[in-house]
């Protein structure tokens, strides 16, 4: 069973402890990565080779991903339904609705 959902930065906050090995993908551009990401968020943007950036990953672990506001996020989480990963979460809001709920960010 496939598991492609959009979630709350609360609900992303609960599943990053509840899946402590989950992988946590940041699918915006490298300057705004830098500028600020969730601890432990690695970066695969989604407008340069996105594809190619999963195509090495395992389909079946948990991924959150997340992007500024949701839109990127939304079609990252199409993008890896196609490829086949069985539990992909995106963060409802990006970036901006997990700062808003208290969420640490690197800076």
């Amino acid at each position: 069973m496939q598991v492609l959902q959009t979630i709350t930065a609360e609900e992303a906050m609960l599943l990053i402890e509840a899946k402590p090995g989950i992988t946590i993908i940041d699918v915006r551009t490298v300057r705004e990565y830098e500028a600020g990401r969730i601890p432990g968020a690695v970066n695969i943007p989604i407008a340069s080779s996105f594809h190619e950036g999963i195509g090495g990953l395992d389909r079946n672990p948990p991924y959150l991903i997340y992007c500024a506001t949701g839109g990127r996020g939304s079609r990252a989480l199409g993008a890896m339904g196609e490829a086949g990963f069985t539990e992909v979460y995106n963060l409802g809001g990006g970036i901006a609705a997990w700062e808003r709920a208290g969420g640490a960010v690197i800076r």
